[in-house]
This record gives C-alpha cells, sequence and structure tokens, in this order.
C-alpha cells in the first residue's frame, strides 16, 4: 500500500485531489487515495492486431486480461486480443454533478471514456493498435462471478488485413510488460498534465486505427499528437524573432538580410502565425529519437542527423498544413506502403530522384520521411514526454 494511501486524506482533500482531469486517472487517483471502492465493476473488449505475452493485474483500479487468441495476427486485423477490468473508487469524488452551465467548458473531454483512456495509453505506452470496444461483463459486488452484458453494441475496429502494411512496424507481437512502468506513471501527473497526455495519445491510437483505412487522416493525427504535447510542454519559445527562426529558418535567412529594426518588426508580425510551428519543432527537438532498431541499406535510409531530421520534420508539417488549410492531401507516396531495400526491410525514405502520379509529381526533397519513421519519431518523443512529466510536481498531488 502506498504512503497516499496510508495517509487516508480528509474528504475536502479528496475532493480538491479529484475535482478535474480525465475520469479513469481521476478513478486511479481515488484508489492511490484510499477511497472506497463501489462494489461495481466491468469488463470491456480491447482490440488489436497484435498479439500479447503476460498480463497487466497490478494498474490500481485497473486490470488487463490477455486472450491468448491463437492467431497469427497481419497487420490491420482486429481480433478480441484484451479484456479491461475497471474497478469503480471514490463515486462521489471521481463523477461529480455536472459542471456549471453560466459558461461553455471542454474540461477534460476527449472524445471517450474510461475504456477510451486507457486503451490509448496501451496503445500509446506499447506503440500498438488497440481499440475498446463494448462492455462485456458486469459484477455488482466483490463476490460476484458477473454477469455477461452488452450495454451498447459497439463493435470492434473494422479489420482491414493487409500483406503490405503502410506501417510495417507496428509489433505483431507484444509483451504487456514493456509497458507497465510508463502505464503506473499515470496518476501522479497533475490533472493539467494527464488531461494533455490523453488528449496526445488518442491522437496517436487513432492514427495507428487509421492508417491501413485513410493514411492521409493517419498523418493529421501523428501531427497533432506532437502538438497537444507541445502546446502543453511549451508554454513560449522566446522572442517574436525567436519565434520565427524556430518555425521557419527558411524565413529567417531571408529576414536577415535585412536592418535590425526592420527585422524586428517583420518578426513580431509573422510570430503569431508562427507560433504552432515553432513549439512542435521544439518539442521534437527537446524528445529526439534514435534511430530504428533495424535499419534498411545505406541508400534507402534517412539520413539520421539534427539537421537533416529537422528539414524532413519542417516539410511533413508543410504538407499537414496543406492538407488542412488546402484541402491538398499528403504527397500519395507518403501514403503508400514503404518500398524495400534488397534485403526486404522497408525503406526510410524515397531512395528514388521523384515520383509521379497523374498529373503530380514530387521530387524525393518533397517526400521527406515514410510514415513508418515519422510514427518512430513520435511515439518515441511522446514516450520520453510522459516519463518527464512524472518528475513535475502535480497541481493535483495526493495529499500527505
Amino acid at each position: 500500500m502506498s504512503a497516499a494511501r496510508q495517509a487516508r486524506p480528509s474528504s475536502r482533500a479528496k475532493r480538491r485531489a479529484l475535482a478535474k482531469g480525465p475520469i479513469g486517472w481521476k478513478n486511479w487517483r481515488a484508489f492511490e487515495l484510499g477511497t472506497r471502492r463501489s462494489g461495481q465493476a466491468f469488463e470491456i473488449a480491447l482490440y488489436s492486431d497484435s498479439r500479447f505475452v503476460d498480463e497487466l493485474r497490478d494498474l490500481g483500479p485497473y486490470m488487463v486480461f490477455n486472450t491468448v487468441a491463437d492467431v497469427v495476427p497481419s497487420a490491420g486485423a482486429m481480433s478480441l486480443g484484451l479484456v479491461l477490468r475497471v474497478e469503480q473508487y471514490g463515486r462521489s469524488y471521481v463523477s461529480p454533478m455536472p459542471p456549471p452551465m453560466d459558461h461553455p467548458t471542454v474540461g477534460s473531454h476527449h472524445g471517450g471514456w474510461m475504456a477510451d483512456e486507457i486503451a490509448a495509453l496501451l496503445s500509446l505506452s506499447l506503440g500498438i493498435r488497440c481499440h475498446a470496444g463494448e462492455v462485456v461483463r458486469r459484477f455488482e459486488g466483490p463476490a460476484d462471478r458477473g454477469v455477461p452484458t452488452q450495454w451498447s453494441a459497439q463493435a470492434a475496429w473494422p479489420s482491414a488485413a493487409t500483406a503490405r502494411p503502410v506501417l510495417p512496424n507496428v509489433a505483431r507481437s507484444v509483451n504487456l510488460d514493456d509497458g507497465r512502468a510508463l502505464l503506473k506513471l499515470y496518476p501522479s501527473l497533475s490533472a493539467a498534465a494527464a488531461t494533455s497526455l490523453v488528449r496526445a495519445a488518442r491522437q496517436f491510437q487513432r492514427a495507428l486505427l487509421l492508417t491501413e483505412i485513410d493514411p492521409n487522416t493517419g498523418w493529421l493525427q501523428l501531427v497533432s499528437a506532437v502538438e497537444v504535447a507541445a502546446q502543453f510542454r511549451v508554454e513560449e519559445v522566446g522572442s517574436p524573432w525567436d519565434t520565427v527562426a524556430t518555425g521557419s529558418p527558411e524565413i529567417a535567412d531571408e529576414l536577415r538580410r535585412l536592418t535590425l529594426a526592420r527585422r524586428t518588426a517583420l518578426a513580431e508580425l509573422l510570430a503569431p502565425q508562427m507560433r504552432a510551428a515553432a513549439k512542435y519543432r521544439r518539442f521534437l527537438k527537446d524528445f529526439p529519437a534514435p534511430p530504428p532498431g533495424e535499419r534498411p541499406l545505406p541508400y534507402a535510409q534517412l539520413t539520421w542527423s539534427k539537421r537533416s531530421l529537422s528539414e524532413a520534420l519542417v516539410k511533413v508539417y508543410e504538407h499537414r498544413s496543406q492538407a488542412l488549410h488546402g484541402g491538398i492531401p499528403f504527397p500519395s507516396p507518403m501514403c503508400s506502403p514503404p518500398m524495400t531495400d534488397d534485403d526486404g526491410v522497408p525503406a526510410e525514405a524515397e531512395f528514388s530522384s521523384g515520383v509521379g502520379r497523374g498529373d503530380a509529381y514530387w521530387p524525393r526533397e518533397e517526400l521527406p520521411m515514410e510514415m513508418h519513421v515519422y510514427v518512430h519519431i513520435v511515439g518515441h518523443a511522446l514516450r520520453t514526454w510522459w516519463r518527464s512529466l512524472a518528475d513535475q510536481v502535480g497541481d493535483n498531488a495526493p495529499p500527505a
């Protein structure tokens, strides 16, 4: 039992500590604070295209059971791989009355409920596809063996099995223990940090789920996942000039030709438009990913240097902006299964001089990296950021 649970904080302290935050985080925090178990529990089907080893039975009020599915999964072929059991704690604190209706508020809204929250964290912590389906069993008390349940019909994520996936690096076999330490950090986060983490994890989760069906949307979700985390972490990026220099080095190079006064004036005008891009670049710079474990032959590799990676990540961001604001999808080659080298290893970047599709043509410099490499970079950055959040003092830290 943790020190926080032994302390048995007062009702007022519990109410203050559980006032804000995602409901799954509040339920786990309520468990840590030693609040009373409601006696009710339920189990939710979790679908994935990975095969799992081990189980997670020590995640506070949550247990993740392995169905030991006797299948050889293929990319995009979703099946019932896990079952999440949820024990409810501190219901009077975790599920308060609706918020005041005198003004709009988004609270900790992330587009799902408790099971979606935990499934997204599993997806990010392990780098897998994981989708929360329907409630399949409910328990009315500690001694209850459970009753099969279907409160609402919620089918598994549609399968899109393919022999040549866009994301060949999503693991087909996963040890759940690899995500245990990271998941256990979740209740120690502040309410604001937990909210941002879940929103970023939901973007990452949906990117992996959608990519084999709609790769362009997968790209959009991945960039958004970085922006969610970057917005929370990087409050400011410095002066207007620092913002421009970080957000668009190319424009900064042109502005350097001007006088200091003119350069400063233009930077002040441009900075508000570039702040999001600057935070995006700063986040990925501060949490750099190492090269993938398995790499193709040199001609199919992405140059893994700070400068080359920075330029490639900026190009990805430019394509995202064109997709959102101009309706121009990501280049078709970036939405296709990657080519392989002579040894059959997926390429990290385009190795031809350019690619044409229809009346469109993209030279190599417009095709900065394959999507599976971007997933590797984004996933590593988000997981490293997750660990860093646990080192910060939470605004809702459990009372001593």
